[in-house]
């Protein structure tokens, strides 16, 4: 089963050609959404709150492999110096030693994603999830190593990850506090009594907000990384004239390799067997990751039923990013249904 980065009329030849995706609607929306959920109270669940930091070396890498495959030297050029003006000020200041570990982490997951574009079989050129999921799952494997190979490597790292949520949840109810002060803000409580109570219980959730980012900070990191690689991907085929790789496809298309399901399906016996106790983060942490990717599996299965013109399928996409407590649960079944039932092939074949 292939994924939604597959087509099968793509010979690895087509990377040489004059090819350039078109539309820039979706890739706008996805690229507007992944740079302002860091300003809304969702940065508490966020590894890297500064997306820059995974985004522009992920597609300077896209630029050095179409650049090796024959495209422009000056687009190379240009945000290899953008990446480097980035990531080296941040890495030599030293200050916050999380956002360093992010910028590492986004140099490796680059460097990896970018190994695996440069190697492609002949006969059938790798569609992009395999490749992004292989390369996160790389430098998660290679920053476990090193984590746990270095004295106190653990613990210090796990002390860093959760000094950085408990510091975001501090800020954020100072600046809760801050705004409660205005006098707009005094006005509109004046007239609106309720919705104190409202805001008293949503900053006593904060903190329990921070505290589970930190807990699931490797499986948000990932899904961080993944889009950051496909928002990179996206734009590199519409700014540059030489392929990498398959297109991605439309969400409706969205599918992957069926075998996956088993990572989800350990997450949940992780989380349910009591046997498994000690290793119930890690549970949370594989259900929170492939039930993401399942979750857009069984959106693009939704669009797929609903059959929605283009302007839907945005209002679609941003009902479902807001309302996701909503989506998610149904969009998760289907999903996950679709790995026996497969809804869409078996509708073709129907037909």
């Amino acid at each position: 089963m292939e994924d939604g980065a597959a087509r099968r009329d793509l010979p690895d030849e087509a990377a040489h050609e004059t090819v350039r995706e078109r539309g820039w609607g979706r890739v706008t929306l996805v690229l507007v959404l992944f740079l302002i959920v860091p300003i809304s109270p969702l940065r508490l669940l966020l590894p890297v709150e500064n997306m820059l930091l995974l985004l522009v070396p992920a597609f300077a890498v896209c630029t050095i492999v179409g650049w090796m495959r024959g495209g422009r030297l000056g687009l190379m050029l240009l945000w290899v110096a953008v990446a480097v003006s980035v990531m080296l000020p941040l890495m030599a200041s030293g200050v916050d030693r999380i956002e360093m570990l992010a910028a590492g982490w986004s140099l490796f997951v680059a460097a990896a994603f970018g190994a695996s574009a440069l190697f492609p079989s002949p006969d059938a050129p790798r569609p992009f999830l395999p490749r992004a999921v292989g390369a996160i799952g790389v430098t998660l494997a290679l920053a476990g190593s090193v984590a746990f190979a270095v004295p106190d490597g653990a613990p210090r790292l796990t002390q860093a990850i959760t000094g950085a949520f408990d510091r975001r949840a501090t800020e954020t109810i100072q600046n809760w506090h801050a705004s409660q002060g205005s006098p707009e803000m005094k006005d509109f409580i004046a007239a609106n009594p309720e919705w104190m109570t409202i805001m008293q219980d949503g900053e006593r959730q904060l903190p329990i907000l921070a505290r589970r980012g930190g807990q699931l900070y490797p499986a948000m990191l990932a899904l961080e990384s993944l889009i950051a690689l496909a928002l990179a991907w996206a734009l590199y085929h519409r700014l540059a004239r030489v392929r990498i790789g398959p297109p991605l496809l439309r969400v409706r298309a969205f599918r992957f390799n069926d075998q996956w399901v088993w990572g989800f399906i350990a997450g949940l016996l992780l989380v349910l067997l009591p046997g498994f106790a000690p290793l119930q983060l890690l549970g949370y942490n594989l259900l929170l990751f492939f039930g993401a990717l399942y979750a857009a599996r069984g959106f693009g299965v939704l669009v797929w039923i609903l059959a929605p013109g283009k302007i839907v399928t945005i209002l679609l996409t941003l009902f479902a990013a807001f309302f996701w407590y909503l989506v998610g649960p149904l969009a998760l079944g289907l999903g996950v249904g679709d790995t026996w039932l497969d809804w869409r092939n078996r509708a073709g074949q129907k037909s």
